[in-house]
Parts: structure tokens; C-alpha cells; sequence
């Protein structure tokens, strides 16, 4: 089992990390995303998203993994009950 890794720079505005386990295609192939999320714009969220989905079919991945909250943005609050008023 050959283990490579390579930055193969730019595609689409993403950074890809490759890291190859096995030449054999039957193999899971996965995808880890991390997306820097835009409270609250859903839909540039939802096109970064699409966008690492077009590189992960070019890549030929089976499984791909995006971070919680990812189209949503992430969002805190300093106590609850602010959150409820």
C-alpha cells in the first residue's frame, strides 16, 4: 500500500490535498471539506458547497464530508436567553 500526498494547487478557487491509500478504484475514496461558512448568506454557502462537489466528482470521490452547520454558518450566542428575545 502506497501512501502519497500532494498539494495539486488551485481548482475552482479550492485548495485540494490529495492522499492516495490505493490505486484500486473498488476502494472508498473520501472527501473532507472545510468551508469557511458566511452567517447568514445560505447561498454562498450553498455554492461553495456545490462547488467542492464538482471537484470531488472530477476527483472521483464516493463519500463527501462537510463540516456542521456548513450552509447554515455557524452562529453563537452570549446566553440563551438572549438568543430567545
Amino acid at each position: 500500500m502506497k501512501i502519497d500526498s500532494i498539494v495539486s494547487g488551485s481548482e475552482n478557487g479550492f485548495i485540494i490535498i490529495e492522499r492516495a491509500f490505493s490505486s484500486d478504484d473498488r476502494h472508498l475514496s473520501l472527501g473532507i471539506a472545510n468551508l469557511h461558512a458566511v452567517v447568514p448568506d445560505i447561498e454562498a454557502n450553498k455554492d461553495k458547497m456545490l462547488g467542492t462537489l464538482e471537484v470531488s466528482q472530477a476527483k472521483k470521490v464516493n463519500l463527501a464530508i462537510f463540516p456542521e452547520f456548513c450552509l447554515s454558518g455557524y452562529f453563537w450566542v452570549k446566553s440563551f436567553v438572549e438568543f430567545i428575545l
